[in-house]
């Protein structure tokens, strides 16, 4: 089939594509782009652009068509423009002229962004557009995003406002000017939410303007200072202060004990050589209100002592507890007596349900308890085996298939 034909079919087809096929269209459209990219742009770098902006210009109605649930075509889509930004900078470089001017031609892309496609065009266009091309982009960014301040009283008029906003945010992406990028929010928003904060510093450690990170960073980010946190250590890696990062997180987790400064800890650290850090993580986790977190996190750890311990000491009176998690738990615990503690809990989370599923499960779990206890568990100030299925029946005496398996059984 003609490299034409091709074309016109994949862009102007009128067939749908359904969501099982996405993936093999999206593969078709970027076959498609290969092709023009290894066969034409060389010896004929004009066609090929050509074709490749025909896909572009075809990007409403490719999607309108293709039911695209995992995003396959829209990243085949957004790879293109990328793609696009190459073959217009070749011909930029051999100075064959096109239509229009480079930045009118981003500019109108930009503009009919409805898709998304388009997003971070200008910010990826430093190598195809000047410098002095992209200040005057974010000229007109910046005087449309001011007269839209005084008039936004609507939801159009709201939307145009954030397209004037972003828009002059990719121009300062492509020109690296963090004082443009702060403008291109506080313009609008003079006091940024934890939300722009977080754009702002990713942008100052990405284009290595640490002070400026450094100074967003010790803002107050009401509501989101474990991310504040993160974005903190991802300055110091960048500033290749390695040395600091443990520190600063075994401090911060233990006046903030999360989950994911406990993740960000084990990436940094491997926990089996660093005894110290290990202490602290215990003292922090030992101390900790919610003991079904306290034991996740020991077991995230694998400090399964802790893990252990603390399931023995708290684990009956944490209430209400879901079965997942304590199922997790039976995945690391080691202690006979903690799993011994774990299967109780699920045999009653199950016949609480009373279904004829769950007193299965519970059947099932029962008989993993007593595998464990005929090995001889130290129950200590816990009820022994015989005990426990005393207090079962009392508590669910109306269970009576799973009485009665339980009977035949014994």
């Amino acid at each position: 089939m003609q490299l034409q034909s091709r074309l016109s079919e994949l862009t102007a087809g009128e067939c749908r594509v359904l969501a099982q096929d996405s993936k093999e269209f999206a593969a078709a459209i970027d076959d498609l782009i290969n092709l023009i990219e290894d066969k034409i742009l060389e010896q004929e770098p004009e066609v090929a652009f050509k074709y490749l902006d025909q896909v572009l210009k075809s990007t409403e109605a490719i999607l309108a068509r293709v039911e695209d649930p995992d995003d396959y075509v829209k990243t085949t889509l957004k790879e293109a423009v990328i793609t696009w930004l190459a073959f217009a900078k070749k011909l930029n470089d051999t100075k064959i002229e096109v239509d229009q001017p480079w930045e009118d031609l981003v500019l109108e892309y930009f503009e009919n962004n409805n898709s998304g496609i388009f997003s971070g065009i200008i910010a990826n266009s430093s190598e195809l557009l000047t410098h002095t091309q992209l200040k005057e982009l974010a000229s007109t960014f910046e005087l449309r995003l001011r007269q839209l301040i005084n008039f936004s009283n609507h939801e159009a008029q709201d939307v145009e406002l954030l397209k004037a906003a972003s828009g002059l945010g990719e121009a300062a992406d492509a020109l690296n000017d963090m004082a443009l990028f702060e403008k291109s929010i506080m313009i609008h928003s003079p006091q940024p939410t934890a939300l722009q904060m977080e754009q702002l510093v990713i942008f100052a450690i990405e284009k290595l303007h640490f002070e400026r990170a450094e100074y967003w960073l010790s803002q107050e980010w009401n509501g989101y200072h474990v991310k504040k946190v993160l974005l903190k250590v991802e300055l110091l890696r960048f500033q290749s202060r390695h040395d600091e990062i443990i520190s600063y997180l075994v401090e911060e987790f233990a006046e903030n004990p999360e989950v994911e400064l406990l993740e960000s800890i084990l990436f940094h650290v491997e926990p089996t050589t660093d005894d110290a850090v290990i202490q602290s993580l215990q003292m922090t986790m030992s101390s900790l209100a919610d003991k079904t977190l306290a034991i996740d996190m020991a077991v995230k750890i694998q400090n399964m002592e802790l893990a252990n311990s603390l399931v023995i000491t708290h684990l009956t009176r944490i209430k209400p507890i879901l079965s997942e998690q304590v199922n997790f738990w039976l995945e690391n615990l080691t202690e006979p007596l903690a799993r011994c503690l774990c299967y109780r809990v699920l045999i009653m989370e199950s016949l609480a349900l009373n279904t004829q599923m769950e007193s299965q499960r519970a059947l099932e779990y029962l008989l993993e308890l007593e595998n464990l206890d005929r090995l001889g568990v130290n129950y200590g100030k816990h009820p022994i085996h015989a005990e426990f299925i005393n207090d079962l029946r009392s508590r669910f005496p109306g269970s009576t298939s799973f009485w009665f398996q339980v009977d035949y059984l014994h």
